[in-house]
């Protein structure tokens, strides 16, 4: 029987985004990012290409996707150094908390901003629901992959 999100889960998630993008707005990252150049769409055949000026402009989509491809791969690193999987420590600094756990919060926190930027928040919930209750059912180790 398919479940929903209770609303207490919804609130929390909310809460959580929120949150999240409220830190990154106070903090300049959603202000226009400043480049030397300037993306401009060719009509011709769909290409973009670079002309040269003193441009801004806001984060694209694929921008925000590879800073959570960033995060998972600052967990990597951190398994790499040889950290376990649950040690959270505090860097050289004696400031700011370091270990994979942190860089996997870093992850919730990248997507909570964007979900947040991009004015989706409840539709990622609703999906997240979604494919909860899909992949109740389906079969053990559906599509025969060994990973």
């Amino acid at each position: 029987m398919p479940e929903e999100l209770s609303s207490r889960t919804r609130q929390v998630l909310h809460e959580l985004a929120q949150r999240s993008w409220q830190i990154a707005e106070d903090h300049g990252w959603h202000e226009q990012q400043k480049i030397d150049g300037v993306r401009a769409k060719d009509q011709q055949d769909d290409r973009y290409t670079m002309e040269l000026s003193d441009a801004t402009y806001d984060r694209t989509v694929g921008e925000h996707l590879i800073l959570w491809v960033s995060e998972i791969a600052e967990a990597l690193e951190e398994l790499r150094n040889g950290q376990p999987l649950d040690r959270v420590y505090i860097n050289a600094d004696r400031v700011k908390p370091e270990g994979f756990p942190v860089e996997i919060a870093d992850i919730f926190i990248r997507i909570f901003d964007s979900i947040v930027t991009w004015d989706i928040e409840s539709k990622v919930w609703e999906g997240l629901e979604k494919k909860l209750n899909y992949n109740e059912t389906r079969e053990i180790r559906h599509g025969g992959k060994a990973l």
